[in-house]
């Protein structure tokens, strides 16, 4: 077909064709064209549709205009008309022969091709066998799509029984920049063994197709610990950043982790994601203080002056957004100020998307503070978060509860816990309530809580609780 054409626009645009041994508009045109054509041969600019129309229109308009004088000197105007109809009835059948005998959508045969390989089992030769022969049959109906060689280089490779290269090969000639097809490169090269080669196309993986950050993370993390082999992997900026942040929540390392989010931060300043992250990690390193870990010793203050810049950037970058303010919140608990950390949450929370969450962790903080007057506030303001259902509702309520009752506020603890029974009645539910009224000295509340929940479970063991406590309030 491209030789036909080839030929066919040779013979339509020829100099006689478009009259150039005339006006000199026609040799003007001719020329460009025949610049153009040269400099596609190593730009391909004739891809591009607006410079392909450009050069049709012009081509056409010089050929149809010295056809037309030619036929009208030459030709009577019937034989001229009849000539163009028959030349538009052999074009209508050559295009309707063209659409009957093209082949299926290529849309449609990978989800058929792909619903045969999920449904292939990889010990079942016959059925392999089968499955290639259509893989075969499909890329000879389709030999530009790099999908189908894909498919045949990842059953292969599977299977086992067959070198995948050809498959990846023919897969890169035909798409390049193709993600996918650079991963499963990386995976071969990782069963050959060949590390940096596989570092390499792991690169290219998610350069050209950033949603595989996650698959290639775990990948590179099997192939190497070294902080500098993984920084190589990720690209530049955007990419990189996203690549290293999947690295960092599957590395095991604390100290690995830190240096890869403080490289993302380095390849991406501003991504939110990354500065929480990394905010995060240094909090949590901080609070364990191993004698090993990259915060302990002299690094510790390193640590806790650059967790402090991290949650002004996010406060900054973010006002109306939990994670700086949180972060914020907890590098103050961290230094004994529980104080300041809830007058801090007392006064953003009403003002963050977050509410809720940012109430509940001012509750933790009034709690740390010893002051009821303080716990009794942050529980009112955490209750007028507000929430839509019943269940929702008995959740909020079960969450200040237990917030109450970890900081020792067992009294105001069953009060909450009976709000989240009275909207939803749930057996985890009554227990909790049973046991902090148990703790709270409230016999009577946890009867009634173990009651309930008798009636709806029958254990004999709850039968004996109830028992030993009516028995203690009775003394």
């Amino acid at each position: 077909v491209g030789v036909g054409a080839l030929v066919g626009f040779a013979w339509l645009l020829r100099p006689k064709a478009v009259g150039v041994s005339r006006p000199q508009v026609a040799l003007g045109v001719t020329d460009g064209l025949l610049t153009l054509f040269v400099q596609n041969l190593v730009d391909l600019g004739l891809t591009i549709p607006a410079v392909a129309l450009a050069a049709a229109v012009a081509a056409g308009a010089c050929y149809g205009g010295a056809t037309a004088e030619r036929r009208l000197s030459t030709q009577r105007p019937s034989v001229q008309r009849a000539w163009s109809w028959s030349l538009l009835a052999g074009v209508g059948c050559v295009w309707a022969a063209a659409v009957l005998a093209s082949p299926r959508p290529v849309e449609a045969e990978r989800r058929e091709l792909d619903a045969s390989y999920e449904q292939t089992a990889l010990k079942d030769a016959p059925a392999i066998e089968r499955l290639r022969g259509q893989l075969h049959a499909a890329m000879l109906r389709h030999p530009a799509e790099p999908y189908f060689p894909r498919i045949a280089a990842l059953l292969a490779f599977r299977a086992g029984d067959k070198s995948p290269m050809p498959w990846v090969d023919r897969a890169l000639t035909l798409g390049l920049s193709s993600g996918r097809t650079h991963y499963l490169l990386a995976l071969v090269l990782e069963r050959w063994e060949r590390t940096e080669q596989a570092l390499l196309e792991l690169r290219f993986a998610v350069l050209y197709d950033p949603a595989l950050s996650q698959q290639v993370g775990r990948t590179a993390l099997r192939l190497t610990q070294d902080p500098g082999a993984l920084a190589r992997v990720a690209p530049e900026d955007e990419p990189g950043a996203l690549l290293l942040l999947a690295l960092a929540r599957q590395a095991e390392s604390p100290s690995l982790k830190l240096g890869l989010l403080r490289e993302a931060r380095q390849r991406s300043p501003q991504r939110q994601d990354v500065q929480s992250a990394l905010g995060r990690l240094l909090h949590e390193l901080l609070v364990k203080d191993t004698a090993d870990g990259p915060c302990s010793g002299a690094e510790r203050q390193r640590c806790l002056d650059e967790a402090t810049v991290q949650a002004a950037r996010l406060e900054r970058a973010a006002p109306d957004d939990l994670a700086g303010v949180e972060l914020h919140a907890r590098l103050l608990l961290l230094g004994k100020d529980a104080v300041a950390a809830e007058r801090l949450l007392a006064e953003r929370c009403p003002h963050l998307t977050k509410r809720r969450a940012c109430a509940l962790l001012r509750l933790g903080a009034a709690g740390d503070t010893r002051d009821q007057a303080l716990v009794n506030e942050a529980a009112k303001a955490a209750a007028a978060t507000g929430c839509d259902t019943n269940d929702d509702c008995a959740k909020l309520f079960s969450q200040i509860a237990d917030s109450l009752g970890a900081h020792g506020q067992l009294h105001f603890a069953v009060g909450y816990y009976k709000r989240a029974a009275e909207q939803e009645v749930a057996d985890g539910l009554l227990l909790k309530l049973a046991d902090a009224a148990e703790r709270a000295d409230e016999p009577s509340t946890a009867i009634e809580a173990l009651t309930r929940l008798e009636r709806r479970r029958r254990d004999p063991s709850v039968r004996r609780r109830i028992e030993a406590l009516k028995l203690k309030a009775l003394l």
